[in-house]
């Protein structure tokens, strides 16, 4: 199974995408890239700057494909914390009353079909995404 550690530091960020793009093209997963990268670096960042906040740390990243579906898994080890759970945005507000932040985890539901996180005991998050192959359905 694919897999990077890196930094936890927002200038790791390209190294994150690059080794996302360069396994989704390897297997056959284009068309998704770019959904599937930006759920990833949305969650990443949000790992970085609202999990670790100033603590050193890494994370890291793995992909496995099952069939028609790529499945990336993000692995922290910042305090326990569901970003799933953050309040959707009010999209209906106009943009200058929007608060400043709140996008990210809205476009890591949006952009992916299946999203868990689950605690890694008293500290530490893994955060599993899933993307299916454009055109297929996902069984029940």
């Amino acid at each position: 199974m694919p897999r990077l550690v890196v930094p936890a530091h927002l200038d790791q960020l390209a190294t994150l995408r690059e080794f996302a793009a360069t396994e989704l093209a390897a297997a056959g997963f284009e068309e998704e890239a770019g959904a599937m990268i930006l759920a990833l670096d949305e969650a990443a960042t949000n790992a970085i700057v609202h999990g670790y906040a100033d603590i050193p740390g890494d994370i890291e990243l793995t992909i496995e494909f099952e069939g028609d579906e790529v499945v990336a898994t993000l692995l922290d080890d910042a305090p326990t914390h569901n970003p799933l759970n953050a309040p959707e945005p009010d999209l209906s507000l106009p943009l200058e009353e929007r608060p400043i932040g709140g996008l990210g985890v809205y476009l890591v539901k949006t952009l992916t079909d299946h999203q868990e996180h689950r605690s890694r005991g008293e500290s530490g998050n893994a955060l599993t995404l899933r993307k299916r192959r454009m055109g297929q359905t996902r069984e029940p």
